[in-house]
């Protein structure tokens, strides 16, 4: 039986890596083979964590300044890797997979930095091919009024959010989206659960 690929999307601080690591417990216990990812990506060794690395530091590479449609096609290209290498392979095996983002961060994050919406569904376009028919079981979209911790609200976070719900409108048709504003934590770990409850057998 084919794994699923499971989804966490949403700006930063809204409480994704919560709810990435209470769904592992839950697989866990289950007794369901998973393995937890994330986009671009954090493991040592592979060129996720390096696009990561030269994203939040730069400058550790001798680098000033990376143009958003850059960082964008390098965040592209790590994804390719990680699909081929990683995530098609492992659903192949009947492994869930858990992916804290997906291409929609690299739309939302390209659209709110201002790329040419072109320019930007071309990229995303190869992602998309790669998949071909596969698609996520589910995505769940993490939505807050103000991030959580010591991160105010501001005008960005603000884009950010509405840019999510414009491009999960449009992927309604393609997936089952759940969407979670301003759900406290406890009752969007139920959520969650009683998801993998109504599915692991399916």
């Amino acid at each position: 039986m084919r794994g699923k690929l499971i989804v966490f999307e949403g700006p930063d601080a809204v409480g994704k890596s919560t709810l990435v690591q209470h769904l592992k417990t839950l697989l866990e216990q289950d007794q369901l083979p998973n393995e937890i990812l994330s986009f671009p990506g954090d493991r040592p060794g592979t060129i996720g964590k390096l696009v990561y690395d030269l994203h939040h530091a730069p400058g550790k590479f001798g680098i000033e300044l990376i143009s958003p449609i850059g960082l964008q096609a390098l965040h592209i290209a790590a994804h390719l890797d990680a699909i081929t290498h990683t995530i098609l392979p492992a659903i192949n095996s009947g492994t869930w997979v858990v992916l804290d983002r997906f291409w929609w961060s690299t739309w939302v994050y390209g659209r709110a930095a201002g790329i040419n919406a072109r320019i930007l569904d071309a990229l995303i376009s190869s992602e998309k091919l790669l998949w071909g028919q596969f698609t996520p079981s589910v995505v769940f979209l993490i939505q807050r009024t103000k991030p959580f911790g010591d991160k105010p609200a501001s005008d960005e976070f603000d884009v950010l959010s509405d840019l999510y719900r414009e491009l999960s409108t449009s992927e309604a048709a393609n997936y089952e989206i759940i969407t979670m504003a301003d759900v406290e934590p406890d009752a969007a770990c139920e959520i969650v659960g009683q998801w993998v409850r109504k599915r692991r057998t399916v």
